[in-house]
């Protein structure tokens, strides 16, 4: 279970190697950046996004027009519970409609189960996590699909810096192991946010998802060129985020996919409310 035979593409390998060891070196991240709940703490947070795309990148990474414009509307719920001053437990779930060409899905995408642990023991900010994901149910031989429909264990690592009372950098990065045919995955994030006050903050982000080249290309390929076998992509994100109280923030945003292979040239909006109650 989660193996795959490597197919060996050395000159592809060593390409993909040196742009992800640049990468992880100057981002990386996790969704919390490392940051552990407090004990009895709770946050829940929904996050509506729309994107489309009507061109993609070829297994060389070369621009090719699509069959189809994919259009991808998804809310994501996502809840974080810390567990105890050791451990936060979080889940994410989210339902989605992707239509391309006139085939169109709907209905709930994958689940994640997850544990976020310390790293250091006096000091928050740094973590491991440890993510099991479950498909719902959906089709997942359809080539306009809500996941790969396969079993996949997330392992990582993360950390959050503060330069300044305003300036936060976070960093890390995590491999993705699937059961079955998609090829197994190496995910980096890095984040910055810029305070310019107790209620307005900027915040950008650059995330990398990398194959590594071992699947055994059984998974069919998607229309909207998300969710082959094996695919490369590097998304930039930039988003305002407003303090509406000491518990309530809400940020919307722009992303787009500024490279890829195997990948759609997706771009989009995206607007995220998270509340946080319990323990502060």
């Amino acid at each position: 279970m989660f193996t795959n035979n490597l197919n060996g593409r050395p000159n592809v390998m060593l390409q993909q190697i040196a742009l992800i060891t640049v990468l992880f070196i100057v981002t990386g991240s996790a969704q919390a950046g490392g940051w552990l709940r407090s004990e009895g703490e709770h946050r829940y947070s929904a996050y509506l996004s729309n994107s489309s795309s009507n061109r993609s990148w070829d297994r060389y990474g070369n621009d090719t027009v699509s069959g189809c414009t994919s259009n991808v509307t998804a809310l994501t719920h996502e809840y974080e519970y810390g567990y105890s001053y050791y451990r936060t437990l979080f889940g994410k779930v989210n339902m989605a409609t992707s239509e391309c060409g006139g085939d169109k899905v709907s209905g709930l995408g994958d689940v994640y189960l997850g544990v976020r642990g310390r790293l250091n023991l006096y000091k928050n900010g740094s973590a491991w996590e440890a993510i099991l994901i479950i498909p719902t149910g959906y089709d997942g031989q359809r080539s306009n699909r809500l996941g790969y429909g396969e079993l996949g264990i997330e392992l990582g690592l993360y950390g959050t810096t503060k330069y300044s009372k305003k300036s936060t950098f976070a960093y890390g990065g995590s491999f993705r192991f699937w059961n079955g045919s998609p090829s197994d995955q190496f995910r980096t994030r890095a984040s910055w946010s810029y305070k310019q006050n107790k209620q307005w903050a900027i915040r950008t982000s650059l995330e990398g998802n990398f194959s590594l080249n071992n699947g055994n290309s059984v998974t069919p390929a998607s229309i909207n060129g998300d969710f082959e076998s094996e695919f490369d992509v590097i998304r930039g994100k930039i988003g305002l985020r407003r303090q509406i109280g000491p518990r309530l923030g809400l940020t919307v945003g722009l992303y787009k996919n500024l490279w890829g292979r195997n990948a759609s040239q997706r771009q989009g909006i995206y607007l995220n409310i998270a509340y946080v109650w319990g323990r502060l």
